[in-house]
């Protein structure tokens, strides 16, 4: 019993540290530090990064369009993406399929990011960006992965949309102003 009792000590000090660090992260205000970078090429970044855990539980289909470089924060990007792949990973009980798409509309660059996953209750939609809103088990997660998300895209002066059907899947939907003046102007 004593060994069943410090593995599960363990288990919840990982817990908590996890949770203390997005906590951590969640209230720090950093800089955005803009740079030219390519979605596209920051998507295969990410997708090298999550393979681990994409590889054997999610067929990745890629859908790029023909997009501009544009100024961003490619390591909070990034992240960005990482969230939004491992959340769609966690959110199909058996392989399925994430599909990544770019594109250009108007002045505005769009990723989507879509998993054939279980979908989000509608009742839901509302709160997911909200701090601290999680609808997976005590201990499993902070609540902060998706608020931190809408936060940088909104530092990017973007917007994050969400599509869900129940039994379906879901689309994030990522939309980041294209700056004109890439090479002059501050973003």
């Amino acid at each position: 019993d004593v060994d069943n009792l410090l593995a599960d000590l363990a288990g919840n000090a990982c817990r908590v540290e996890k949770m203390l660090a997005d906590m951590r992260d969640f209230s720090q205000v950093e800089a955005v530090d803009m740079a030219k970078a390519n979605i596209n090429d920051l998507l295969d970044r990410t997708l090298d990064l999550a393979a681990g855990e994409l590889g054997y539980r999610a067929e990745i289909i890629k859908q790029y369009g023909s997009v501009p470089d544009l100024k961003c924060d490619s390591g909070q990007l990034v992240h960005v993406f990482l969230n939004l792949l491992l959340n769609a990973v966690e959110a199909m009980v058996s392989k399925g399929t994430i599909t990544l798409r770019t594109g250009v509309h108007s002045s505005m660059l769009w990723v989507d990011i879509a998993d054939t996953g279980l979908g989000i209750p509608e009742s839901d939609l509302g709160k997911i960006f909200d701090p601290f809103f999680t609808t997976k088990a005590p201990g499993s997660g902070s609540g902060l992965g998706l608020h931190q998300i809408k936060t940088v895209v909104e530092a990017h002066h973007g917007r994050t949309t969400v599509m869900s059907r129940q039994g379906i899947g879901t689309t994030f939907r990522i939309m980041l102003p294209i700056d004109r003046y890439l090479g002059t102007e501050p973003f």
